[in-house]
């Protein structure tokens, strides 16, 4: 199964903290650390980690976050023949501010909003199963370089959306007119309020198949014959950084593999929640260690 994912590639620096403080305040934390990071980044990892072949379609800047976050793909085993040195910008950067609870991002998207367009770039010689897209790209100007890839490729592989964050607004006017056949289009409660602005995530239109993370609430999988559900699983919480971007991961390895509806939730809750038990964005789980967690937990899942 080969996968192309296509997004924001960053540093992320991440402080642990009880609470965040309001504006003017302060907080000291013993609890940091650097880590890779970026929506597309983690989908093309998680993917990797669970043993699918994972391509990046994304930038860097010509500095030392660059060439470090470029060696930390190719470490993980993902695919950087699409990754590109943009120069004049810098590598982006992402403070983000962790609690138990939930995560605050304060961010420069920097090399990822050069994101060049395809032109010269050997996609359709892969034979890519599936490309995933994080919202993210379609926001600002890198929206034609995303669309353009997407264009390209989207008659011979399947697609996968995340209305990501801020982007979900944009997305309701944009995605139909790309003239793409969507699989799925994967968001959570508060990007689904967005995009469908009340109306319900079962509207037909936008793609085959709506997939909304409902965090500790598990998730629900809409489509035109019905909707399909399962329920989160129990783990003492450590960092949420990445769970959404883990999930979707999961969620496309487990719908090329041909799970059944419910199936693929399951799998996908088990991965995001495994990774929520983690500190990291990049600290998304084996395939083994899925299906052993599922086991333990007296969930069969034919993977």
């Amino acid at each position: 199964m080969r996968l192309l994912s296509v997004g924001d590639l960053n540093l992320d620096i991440i402080f642990y903290v009880e609470e965040i403080p309001g504006e003017g305040g302060e907080a000291i934390t013993d609890k940091m650390e650097f880590s890779p990071g970026g929506a597309a980044a983690n989908v093309a990892v998680a993917f990797s980690r669970l043993g699918g072949a994972s391509w990046f379609y994304g930038a860097v800047g010509p500095d030392f976050v660059g060439k470090w976050l470029r060696a930390r793909l190719r470490s993980e085993g993902v695919h950087g023949d699409f990754l590109f040195e943009v120069k004049g910008r810098p590598s982006g950067v992402m403070c983000i501010i962790s609690t138990p609870r939930d995560r605050t991002i304060i961010g420069h998207r920097g090399a990822n909003l050069g994101l060049p367009p395809p032109e010269g770039a050997r996609l359709g010689e892969v034979g890519f199963d599936a490309i995933f897209v994080s919202g993210y790209s379609f926001v600002g100007p890198v929206r034609e370089a995303a669309s353009r890839v997407v264009r390209q490729m989207c008659g011979d592989a399947a697609l996968y959306v995340d209305a990501s964050g801020y982007s979900a607004a944009i997305l309701r006017d944009l995605l139909p007119k790309l003239g793409c056949r969507i699989r799925a289009l994967m968001m959570n409660e508060a990007e689904a309020s967005a995009f469908f602005g009340g109306e319900g995530p079962y509207v037909p239109g936008y793609a085959d198949e709506v997939v909304v993370k409902l965090g500790g609430k598990g998730s629900v999988l809409y489509t035109r014959g019905g909707a399909h559900s399962a329920g989160a699983f129990s783990v003492d919480v450590v960092d949420t950084t990445g769970a959404g971007d883990v999930f979707d991961a999961a969620y496309i390895w487990a719908s090329l593999r041909g799970l059944d509806p419910r199936s693929r939730l399951l799998f996908a809750n088990a991965a995001a929640a495994i990774k929520v038990s983690r500190r990291g964005g990049w600290s998304s789980p084996t395939l083994s260690e899925v299906v052993e967690f599922l086991r333990m937990r007296g969930v069969e899942v034919n993977v």
